[in-house]
């Protein structure tokens, strides 16, 4: 095997897996919602979850496959998941609440905010 046709597949299989994420991050988004204290809405948390490679993704496929409807992200680092939604209007993904904080796993998604968390559909 030569060395370009390695680079090449590696690069193939690095684009796929970044393709495959942006889709269900962007198809599985519901919105943003005020994090509830001192209860959560979501209340539960993935066991053995990685928080300092936090992403989207890794929340929802974790969260899937825990059996969970929904995931959520805040704070840059935090993962939760739940069965049901106390919100059925989200806020305006616009408002700069939402966006405030980068996810540890990937600096160029956001990952909610102490006080806003990104709820996603973990149904796939």
């Amino acid at each position: 095997m030569s060395r370009t046709w390695l680079f090449h597949v590696l690069i193939s299989l690095c684009l796929i897996k970044h393709i495959t994420a942006v889709s269900v991050d962007s198809q599985s988004l519901l919105g943003c919602e005020a994090i509830i204290r001192p209860s959560r809405i979501y209340p539960y948390s993935p066991a053995n979850y990685d928080y300092t490679s936090n992403t989207p993704s890794q929340c929802i496929q974790s969260c899937s496959s825990a059996g969970y409807v929904y995931a959520s992200v805040s704070a840059g680092q935090l993962c939760f998941c739940g069965s049901t939604t106390a919100n059925t209007t989200f806020l305006n993904l616009t408002t700069t609440s939402c966006q405030i904080t980068v996810c540890t796993g990937d600096s160029t998604l956001y990952c909610g905010d102490d006080d806003y968390e990104l709820v996603y559909s973990s149904l796939g």
